[in-house]
Protein backbone atom coordinates (compact mmCIF):
# COMPACT_ATOMS: atom_id res chain seq x y z
CA UNK A 1 0.00 0.00 0.00
CA UNK A 2 3.09 2.58 0.48
CA UNK A 3 4.55 1.73 -2.43
CA UNK A 4 1.22 2.75 -4.41
CA UNK A 5 0.88 6.01 -2.64
CA UNK A 6 4.84 6.65 -2.96
CA UNK A 7 4.28 5.75 -6.21
CA UNK A 8 1.26 8.17 -7.06
CA UNK A 9 2.95 11.01 -5.15
CA UNK A 10 5.95 10.87 -7.09
CA UNK A 11 3.39 10.86 -10.52
CA UNK A 12 1.90 14.14 -9.20
CA UNK A 13 4.94 15.81 -8.19
CA UNK A 14 6.69 15.09 -11.53
CA UNK A 15 3.73 16.20 -13.58
CA UNK A 16 2.72 12.67 -15.00
CA UNK A 17 -0.63 12.56 -13.03
CA UNK A 18 -2.77 13.55 -14.30
CA UNK A 19 -2.10 13.38 -18.27
CA UNK A 20 -4.39 14.37 -20.95
CA UNK A 21 -6.10 10.88 -20.92
CA UNK A 22 -7.13 11.53 -16.92
CA UNK A 23 -9.22 15.10 -17.77
CA UNK A 24 -12.06 16.24 -19.36
CA UNK A 25 -13.09 19.68 -20.76
CA UNK A 26 -16.30 21.89 -20.47
CA UNK A 27 -17.22 25.09 -21.63
CA UNK A 28 -17.47 27.89 -20.26
CA UNK A 29 -21.10 27.80 -20.77
CA UNK A 30 -21.61 25.10 -18.35
CA UNK A 31 -19.59 26.27 -15.79
CA UNK A 32 -21.38 29.54 -15.93
CA UNK A 33 -24.34 27.07 -15.33
CA UNK A 34 -22.46 25.71 -12.56
CA UNK A 35 -20.99 28.78 -10.84
CA UNK A 36 -24.77 30.20 -10.79
CA UNK A 37 -26.41 27.18 -9.67
CA UNK A 38 -23.84 27.44 -6.73
CA UNK A 39 -24.67 30.92 -5.93
CA UNK A 40 -28.32 30.11 -6.26
CA UNK A 41 -27.65 27.35 -3.19
CA UNK A 42 -25.97 29.49 -0.88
Amino acid sequence: MRSAFAAYDEEVKSGAYPAEEHTFKISEEVMDEVRKGMDEAC
